[in-house]
């Protein structure tokens, strides 16, 4: 006879606090980052100093017109469909409606990426409805991702020509190349596969590529920043690119040892990404795609565990260590454009995607902190002090050797003055 035997299992809720307080006499108390322990342990408080970012008031200016320009063609691209008759979706006007008031909103608020972003998302639609609705022929579409090809390789030539000189240019070529790089795999997607593609999916890629290249090439406006001037040749752009990828490769292979490869998602593709710019020598790419997907990991990692009630708390003080990071490196005279402007977005975003937004604010601290790869590039007065190094104990000597000559001159001066100007005449 056989014997069939039933196990019940069951999950059952245990309060880690009490348990380790009767089982172990040990207190367990809630931590949401790394400062935390350290106080914990120590009793010192190292990085919850209140902090204060403060916004360049030139990145504010930039960031501005930018928004405009991208607001101003939503705006254009509506007159145009009304111009022409093209009747827009009700569901996506609807849409664009709200994206609009979205848009004003972050405006008023002086977040200005934010409602940029709005507005490029609106473009998208607009410039879908139109070709969709002009029915646009593969003629057509053939004919303008070949003039979208020519307008991304003269963008890509006039970027070579760019001085990167200052992190906020570095930043500001990290963003265009990305959007660039954007653009050219959707022309490759419709050269390599026009065939397969039907005419609705390849408008809707036309529409995309092309509001993307356009938004690339508003971003340039940032090369116009000034700044703090580090050394960003070739060589060390490389390096800091290795780094960056190898960062990425070690927290995917964590994701992968807690959570299992299924879990990586295109945290792998921007790693595949990253090593092909670096082979193609585009190292600006490269910074920005492994810094991402360092940033997916960290996200997927810091999220482990962590249960809904305690997502605005641990949104608060992830937004906190990344205020931290942009008002040190603006104090250096460093304002992470890019960095601040992930910041602003995922603040906006909290309360309607916190994944999401906790997405952006790991962004905000990987492209925030890039002026640690590279040395600040050297004054004049630096390299002659280096060239003419002198130790200090002679610098000592020489000081009070010169104090010495100049209290001897001024004893002399006195002298001089107090002796009479010439000898009196006597008397016969």
């Amino acid at each position: 006879s056989s014997i069939n035997q039933t196990v019940n299992t069951s999950l059952v809720s245990v309060n880690i606090t009490e348990f380790a307080k009767e089982n172990h006499s040990t207190k367990v108390v809630e931590v949401m980052d790394l400062d935390e322990v350290i106080f914990h342990i120590t009793g010192r408080q190292l990085n919850h100093q209140i902090v204060e970012v403060t916004e360049s008031e030139e990145y504010r200016n930039i960031m501005k017109g930018l928004q405009q320009v991208l607001c101003d063609r939503s705006k254009k691209l509506i007159q145009e469909l009304e111009a022409e008759n093209v009747a827009v979706n009700e569901g996506v006007m609807e849409e664009v409606i709200s994206q609009q008031q979205m848009a004003l909103n972050a405006t008023q608020l002086g977040d200005f990426y934010s409602a940029a972003s709005y507005c490029f998302g609106n473009n998208i639609k607009l410039k879908g409805q139109y070709y969709q609705q002009k029915n646009a022929g593969q003629q057509d579409m053939a004919r303008l991702f070949a003039n979208l090809n020519r307008n991304v390789i003269s963008v890509e030539q006039k970027l070579s020509q760019e001085q990167i000189e200052t992190i906020s240019d570095l930043q500001a070529l990290m963003v265009v190349k990305e959007r660039l790089s954007d653009v050219r795999v959707q022309i490759q997607d419709f050269t390599g596969n026009w065939e397969e593609l039907s005419l609705e999916e390849t408008r809707d890629l036309l529409a995309y590529a092309e509001e993307r290249y356009f938004s690339a090439f508003s971003w340039m406006q940032f090369f116009d920043m000034e700044g703090k001037k580090f050394i960003l040749d070739e060589q060390r752009l490389r390096r800091s690119c290795l780094q960056k990828i190898s960062e990425a490769q070690e927290r995917e292979q964590y994701v992968a040892i807690f959570m299992g490869r299924y879990h990586l998602g295109s945290i792998g593709e921007k790693i595949a990404v990253a090593r092909r710019a670096y082979q193609n020598k585009e190292y600006a790419l490269c910074l920005i795609t492994a810094a991402q997907a360092k940033a997916d990991s960290n996200t997927i990692l810091s999220s482990i565990g962590l249960s809904k009630d305690a997502v605005p708390e641990f949104l608060e003080s992830k937004s906190k260590a990344v205020e931290r990071v942009i008002a040190e490196n603006s104090a250096e005279g460093i304002f992470p454009i890019l960095g601040y402007s992930y910041y602003q977005y995922a603040g906006h975003l909290a309360k309607e995607d916190e994944y999401t937004s906790l997405i952006y604010l790991e962004y905000a601290l990987e492209i925030s902190d890039l002026g640690i790869y590279f040395p600040e590039e050297q004054t004049f007065f630096d390299k002659v002090r280096q060239r003419f190094w002198i130790r200090e104990e002679w610098i000592l000597v020489g000081e009070g050797f010169l104090l010495g000559v100049i209290v001897a001159a001024l004893v002399v001066i006195l002298r001089k003055r107090l002796q009479p100007s010439g000898r009196k005449k006597r008397k016969n």
